[in-house]
């Protein structure tokens, strides 16, 4: 109990600080005080490694930095999850997919859209194969590499290479539906939409 009697009477002159300098990393209070409680239980969790000789402010604010940093890379990484889940809703057709199947046979064994289609069809043999095992049929690397007769790193290479050139040729195709410009045709509905 006196430890976090300890803990509490040497933060608590930097919270106000604390909460200023998370203004300025968040954009707004409400984000700022869940990026200061945060780093406030990770100062909590690390007490005892504490170095009195450092300054309070200097170790919390460094605390609250880091926190902040970490923070960014998960939300950056949970937004590209996204618009990589809202990009494959978008070239596989739904309605073509059995109701009865699992989410997991519903993403692995989509229909695709005509545009999509195509620009795979244009790809070179080896490299339209790969994807349609690994984007497609969902087959891991090694899986696609013993059924192409090739090592795993050729199948990635490969694949590397074939995504590349999907998105190279639906570029347009996907600008037009509102992936990466300002939409103005949505191509699901075929609607001009409001600017």
């Amino acid at each position: 109990m006196q430890r976090a009697y300890q803990f509490l009477a040497k933060i608590e002159p930097h919270i106000p600080r604390l909460l200023s300098i998370g203004q300025r990393l968040s954009g707004s209070l409400s984000d700022a005080e869940d990026l200061v409680q945060e780093s406030l239980l990770k100062a909590w969790t690390f007490w005892e490694s504490y170095e009195p000789e450092v300054p309070v402010a200097a170790w919390l604010s460094k605390i609250l930095r880091n926190t902040a940093i970490s923070r960014y890379r998960r939300m950056k990484v949970a937004r590209i999850a996204a618009e990589r889940f809202e990009l494959a809703e978008f070239f596989f057709d739904p309605g073509s997919i059995s109701a009865a199947r699992s989410p997991e046979h519903q993403w692995l064994l989509p229909s695709i859209s005509e545009e999509a289609s195509d620009a795979l069809a244009q790809l070179p043999e080896a490299f339209r194969q790969v994807v349609e095992f690994v984007d497609l049929e969902g087959l891991s690397y090694h899986e696609a590499a013993s059924r192409m007769g090739c090592p795993p790193g050729t199948v990635m290479s490969r694949l590397h290479r074939a995504r590349k050139l999907l998105r190279h040729s639906l570029r347009d195709y996907a600008a037009s539906c509102g992936f990466g410009r300002n939409p103005r045709v949505s191509c699901n509905r075929n609607q001009v939409h409001p600017d």
